[in-house]
């Protein structure tokens, strides 16, 4: 296998730190009235009853969405939240204990708030307007890196399933392929997409599909690195770590696009993934991996059996990889040579 950066950035990880109570002030006691359609936070530990409806908004009073708003309250460690703000910088936090909360929002681009106190009540729903002051901006860029690799052969029995995910079995040469991607934002700026493209040129016909493409993202842990049996841990659409190709995997090329923001579960800050993910927004800053499979032709039932039968040869697979920052890829973008 081998690689080419068109850029580079440096690479580290970023972590969200809560300050101490000691340096906050109170929190504004504006009424914002309880919105349905902010995003709400699933409080982690004991629950209560309490409510809180905030903002997140700029030095200038304009709405911000996708910023992280995390809390903890103050004299009980194992009650904490944390909610990404959502349409006009909404956020609702819900079955909170009584008592004080500090209270920091976060979001790239901006500087991190001053921690704040916040009182919550039983049946009662505390208010709170949070504030970020940009940064200086950060240039929107994309880097592409290319693996070109080549499978030998590969042959593998998938077992009678219900639906793909479910799908068990056992296959031959170990031939999947894991590459590392670390991300560093505080360095490069938001990661706003990641397109991956995959072509390869088929030497038998039979052999034409297919090739899978996997992306997860930093938070992601225990992957096998082959073709597992029990895969459906890490390939489910449950998994809020997890992209890839299917269905686009039978035919060369496949294109997969992931974006930051929307309203499709592909996105990686989409409501639905923040639910899938336990209502925490997925970590977008660290290491990112992308596994490579030949999924090969899949032959339904062969010999006559309910087995079915995948087998790939003598193939040759390029991946491009993309990641945007600081601006989303225009409509149709792809690092393919067009027409």
């Amino acid at each position: 296998m081998d690689g080419h950066v068109r850029r580079t950035t440096t690479l580290l990880a970023t972590a969200l730190v809560i300050a101490s109570a000691g340096c906050v002030d109170a929190a504004p006691t504006t009424a914002l009235g309880a919105s349905s359609s902010a995003p709400q936070a699933t409080v982690h530990q004991s629950a209560g009853q309490g409510t809180l409806d905030g903002v997140v908004l700029d030095d200038e009073a304009r709405p911000i969405e996708g910023a992280k708003v995390a809390g903890q309250h103050r004299d009980v460690m194992n009650q904490t939240f944390e909610v990404a703000s959502g349409p006009g910088g909404r956020f609702l936090v819900t079955g909170l204990q009584e008592g004080t909360y500090i209270v920091q929002v976060t979001r790239f681009g901006y500087y991190p708030s001053p921690p704040r106190l916040v009182e919550v009540k039983d049946g009662e729903t505390a208010s709170l307007i949070l504030t970020l002051e940009p940064t200086p901006s950060y240039e929107p860029f994309h880097a592409t890196k290319t693996h070109n690799i080549h499978w030998n052969w590969d042959a593998g029995v998938i077992l009678p399933v219900v639906g793909y995910q479910g799908a068990t079995g056992t296959s031959w040469e170990g031939s999947n392929v894991t590459e590392p991607y670390p991300i560093d934002e505080k360095a490069s700026g938001e990661l706003t997409g990641i397109i991956v493209e995959a072509v390869w040129t088929p030497s038998l016909a039979y052999f034409s599909g297919a090739f899978r493409t996997d992306l997860y993202s930093p938070e992601q842990t225990g992957l096998d690195a082959t073709f597992p049996p029990l895969n459906g841990r890490h390939w489910a659409d449950t998994n809020p770590f997890h992209w890839d190709n299917v269905p686009e995997r039978a035919r060369s090329p496949t294109y997969l696009f992931v974006p930051r923001n929307g309203d499709n579960v592909s996105a990686m800050h989409s409501t639905q993934r923040t639910a899938l993910n336990g209502g925490s927004p997925i970590e977008t800053s660290g290491r990112w991996l992308l596994e490579v499979q030949s999924a090969g032709e899949y032959a339904k039932g062969a010999f006559g059996t309910p087995v079915d039968v995948a087998g790939t040869w003598d193939q040759n697979v390029r991946i491009h990889v993309t990641f945007f920052f600081m601006g989303d890829p225009e409509p149709g973008w792809t690092f393919l040579p067009k027409g």
